[in-house]
């Protein structure tokens, strides 16, 4: 929507209400307003490749530290400057601090802990999950005081344009706090989008050169995130994250399938003496459960071995070897966990 179709927009609420409400006569005003009660944005720019921001440390120069491609498109050496590739931060801890400025929503933030109904054997928030649990066990402190915000971290991207013809990819983050009951914390009004990343193309394992305002600003609050963007890409035959190396796959016609569910049956359950599924019984036990330490671990030896971020088209692929499985970086979401193991 450009900024005349909001002018219009707001010019029409404006003559609809009574005489003298307090609608912004422009959007220019409303984004003015929006700033003012902490609601604004920071545009930052970023290398045409995604190799890295040009924020912090790189905020004044002129070319991506990585790649040397240049910042921007049209520079005419004073004023005027357009860059090449921008995305657009909205920092979370204003969001976060109006979470708490109604009481409302304030007793929304304490659900999980005062009001949740605990079943046995029932699963109806994440509150019930063994993660969960686990992490409060392990943090007493953070979980000893009901306000704590627990967020669940999520993206996909999307064509702007509606037009699948046109091919370009936005990629929205969205976080949800789940402190409160899932009939709120999954309404849309509720969500929030900390980043806005540009396309046109999909940013892939680069999503950590756009996700870093984020984790910094998340370090700062020390919340455990828990997040499916572990750097393991979900493709090919070893494609599952919770399997890992024990993943179970073969090819059916041009698709890859995972099989070997039956894993995780009882041993004496009778769907593991069929040879209904796959032509023979299943002997094997469930893949074993990796900690979050271990794959840590894992990843800080094979860290030397991943490949830089970014697109750059002179950066030639290399084939990874059997060590690396389908590991193809280390997450900078690890760096949450990193810290809280500090």
């Amino acid at each position: 929507m450009t900024d005349k179709t909001m002018n219009m927009i707001l010019q029409l609420m404006k003559d609809v209400l009574p005489k003298d409400n307090l609608v912004p006569s422009s959007f220019y005003w409303a984004r003015k307003l929006l700033s003012g009660i902490g609601l604004g944005y920071k545009k930052i720019d970023a290398c045409r490749y995604d190799c890295a921001l040009f924020w912090k440390e790189n905020e004044h120069d002129n070319f991506c530290p990585v790649c040397n491609e240049p910042q921007w498109k049209y520079n005419d050496g004073k004023e005027k400057r357009i860059p090449i590739k921008s995305m657009w931060y909205f920092p979370l801890k204003p969001r976060l601090h109006r979470l708490f400025m109604s009481s409302k929503t304030a007793s929304d933030m304490r659900w999980h802990a005062e009001k949740r109904i605990d079943v046995e054997g029932s699963l109806s928030h994440p509150a019930d999950s063994i993660a969960w649990k686990d992490f409060d066990k392990q943090y007493p402190d953070f979980a000893r005081d009901p306000r704590n915000i627990r967020l669940d971290l999520a993206t996909d991207g999307f064509n702007p344009f509606g037009n699948m013809s046109t091919s370009y990819s936005m990629w929205p983050i969205i976080l949800i706090p789940y402190n409160m009951p899932l009939y709120k914390c999954m309404k849309d009004e509720f969500f929030m989008m900390p980043l806005l990343i540009p396309g046109p193309l999909a940013p892939g394992k680069d999503i950590d050169v756009y996700l870093r305002p984020l984790i910094d600003e998340l370090k700062e609050l020390w919340n455990g995130v828990e997040t499916n963007l572990l750097g393991w890409t979900t493709k090919g035959y070893s494609a599952c994250p919770c399997c890992l190396y024990e993943t179970d796959s073969k090819r059916i016609r041009s698709k890859i399938c995972y099989m070997g569910h039956r894993r995780y049956l009882d041993n004496d359950h009778p769907f593991r003496k069929s040879k209904l599924f796959d032509g023979k019984p299943e002997t094997r036990s469930k893949p074993r459960e990796w900690t979050g330490e271990e794959v840590l671990l894992h990843l800080n030896n094979l860290e030397h071995k991943f490949d830089k971020l970014g697109k750059n088209p002179s950066k030639r692929k290399r084939k990874r070897d059997i060590e690396e499985g389908n590991w193809v970086k280390k997450c900078i979401l690890f760096e949450l966990l990193e810290l809280s193991y500090n």
